[in-house]
């Protein structure tokens, strides 16, 4: 009479081999991706705090440049090359999936913050500000934290953020018409 609990670890814990095959497999993506979280990290709190330094240093970047940050356009063909290795481990083998998931995982973290961006942009158009702000990033950050990176790529194709500037302009432009009937 097993608990779930000891099941799990049972099967976790019962094949070593597996468990440090794995474990190899991840340390450059975790790498890769530690060090984009770290640099971005790093680049935030400096841009956020610049009215300490900003009056001893010269420097032409704002907090709003970090977060509309795009990806150059290259790296789609990167990610087609992992998709392609990790979809086609039939043709080039199990070693191939471990480089696809690497590139795509890794690459994944450079089009997550791009589409933070977004996710951010999309919040100022809707007019969101404040707490519910910070808590939607919050459930943002741990619910959808897959779907950052796919709005990221897409952003390449579909500029996102013109979208929203575009209908604003539409909705401020609609106004002042029905302003100018009354």
């Amino acid at each position: 009479a097993d608990s779930p609990d000891a099941k799990m670890l049972k099967e976790m814990f019962g094949n070593p081999t597996d468990m440090a095959r794995q474990i190899v497999q991840w340390i450059p993506r975790m790498t890769f991706l530690l060090v984009v979280l770290g640099f971005w990290m790093s680049f935030f709190v400096v841009l956020r705090n610049a009215f300490i330094w900003r009056p001893k240093v010269e420097y032409p970047f704002v907090l709003e440049d970090l977060l509309k940050f795009k990806a150059p356009e290259y790296l789609v063909y990167a990610v087609i090359v992992g998709m392609a290795l990790l979809l086609g481990d039939a043709y080039f083998g199990t070693r191939a999936v471990v480089w696809g998931e690497t590139l795509v995982y890794s690459l994944g973290a450079i089009y997550f913050f791009q589409g933070f961006g977004v996710f951010l942009a999309f919040l100022t158009w809707m007019g969101i500000w404040g707490i519910f702000r910070t808590v939607i990033l919050a459930l943002a950050l741990l619910l959808a934290w897959r779907v950052m990176p796919i709005v990221g790529l897409f952003d390449m194709w579909v500029n996102f953020r013109k979208l929203f500037e575009r209908k604003k302009e539409k909705d401020n432009d609609s106004d002042s018409d029905k302003g100018d009937w009354l």
